[in-house]
């Protein structure tokens, strides 16, 4: 059945949404500095990390051009609770230097999974963390051809079956937070409702490989919390596994059942 998105996130804002209380800026030995969120772009968050919590992060790449260009975001989910504890968002910052801040932002986070977009401008991201060594990156099933040949790629790859897995699930995690069940986020990032807003009917993105946002025309915060809800899968932690499993089994096409189909019509 149909839900209506707009009168849900409406609730979800009223109940969450609230204002940073601190900035973040990583110095170049990489440590942490906070002060008061100046409402600016860059980190915002509401947290700092807590000793003994797991955490994940997810990040969509812009290309760092500025103006009305998409921006460079990432997300931080503390997985027990499943609260948006951290958000960074800039349009002006190149693929590399912002690999260094989400470097330096999983370091932080007590060594949280990091799911790095790794399509075209992602890739020069995802290489600032390879080549520094950074000990838990998100990793993916590749199909090569056969059903006994998936391999495991790091970083997250967007495609048209990908995307729709990603906003279904997150489409599950809002749903479950509406109903305050287990497997919820709690969200408390006003620009990042915002844009679900304007994404409009998260189902409705399942019928369009390549579906934009609405009213702001962007999906950067929209992308960079899904791929955190997958990198959570990684975390160790069941409270968002079960919100994937289930919403896996619902979905037209599964990745499983993707890979299965093309195997028969191989063999």
């Amino acid at each position: 059945a149909y839900f209506k998105p707009i009168e849900m996130l409406s609730d979800l804002w009223k109940k969450y949404s609230r204002d940073a209380e601190f900035e973040i800026r990583f110095a170049f030995d990489g440590s942490a500095q906070y002060g008061k969120w100046a409402k600016r772009r860059g980190w915002r968050a509401w947290q700092k990390p807590i000793v003994g919590e797991t955490y994940a992060i997810g990040a969509d790449v812009g290309r760092g051009l500025g103006g009305d260009a998409d921006s460079s975001t990432v997300h931080v989910l503390r997985i027990r609770t499943g609260e948006i504890v951290a958000v960074f968002e800039s349009n002006d910052i190149e693929p590399d230097d912002f690999g260094r801040e989400v470097y330096f932002a999983g370091l932080h986070f007590n060594n949280a999974v990091v799911a790095i977009e790794v399509n075209v401008e992602g890739v020069g991201t995802h290489l600032w963390l390879k080549k520094y060594g950074y000990p838990r990156i998100y990793r993916r099933q590749t199909f090569r051809g056969r059903l006994d040949d998936l391999q495991d790629s790091l970083g997250w790859e967007t495609n048209a079956s990908s995307k729709n897995f990603a906003l279904e699930t997150l489409h599950a995690a809002l749903r479950k937070s509406a109903e305050s069940k287990q497997g919820g986020i709690v969200l408390y990032d006003a620009a990042t409702y915002d844009q679900l807003q304007d994404y409009g009917h998260l189902r409705e993105t399942r019928r369009r490989s390549h579906g934009l946002g609405g009213l702001t025309g962007h999906d950067d915060l929209v992308m960079s919390l899904a791929i955190t809800i997958q990198a959570a899968t990684q975390g160790e932690h069941p409270k968002l596994l079960n919100v994937v499993d289930i919403y896996k089994s619902e979905l037209d096409m599964t990745f499983d059942a993707h890979f299965k189909r093309l195997n028969q019509e191989q063999n």
